[in-house]
């Protein structure tokens, strides 16, 4: 069996302690609900350990041949780019009712109510663990629920960083 960790905001560490080999597949969650296969039958030696590196956002399966399948949630880009806009809005010198910063206010809180609600499922089902093994259907329509989140926070955030008007107009 392997043990899973979370190393930075989207790598993940995958050792292996169970006393003999290890095969595994990583699969992510597509937009029709069905998993796509990224990493292929990895053998993974008793000892080692190996450390992948999630290439975007989204619902990743890690898949044992004789054992659990770990289901794992990654949003580094959108915590990235949340944290890029509030730096934006804080830091500007702009006049409370200027078109831009309306329209940048308008994408940070229709972010900031999707990302609510994206951790409140998070936190309800999972308890705050980005990482755990689901056993039936229920936990994976949550699944397909929290990537569409993410996908809808990604859409805003590209949305809101097209604006690139500053605020001189006042």
């Amino acid at each position: 069996m392997l043990t899973i960790t979370k190393t930075a905001q989207n790598v993940i560490n995958l050792a292996n302690e169970s006393g003999g080999s290890v095969t595994f597949t990583i699969r992510q969650l597509q937009d029709d609900n069905t998993f796509l296969t990224i990493q292929d039958s990895t053998v993974l030696a008793n000892g080692y350990q190996s450390d992948y590196t999630f290439a975007s956002d989204g619902v990743y399966q890690v898949v044992e041949v004789s054992g659990p399948t770990t289901n794992v949630i990654v949003y580094a880009a959108v915590e990235t780019a949340i944290l890029g806009l509030i730096v934006t809005i804080h830091s500007e010198d702009c006049c409370c009712n200027s078109k831009t910063q309306m329209l940048r206010l308008y994408y940070y809180n229709a972010i900031m109510a999707n990302f609510y609600l994206f951790m409140a499922m998070i936190n309800t089902t999972y308890v705050d663990n980005w990482i755990y093994t689901a056993a039936n259907t229920d936990e994976l329509q949550n699944l397909y629920c929290l990537s569409d989140v993410i996908t809808k926070i990604t859409e805003l955030v590209d949305a809101g960083n097209l604006i690139t008007e500053s605020c001189d107009d006042c």
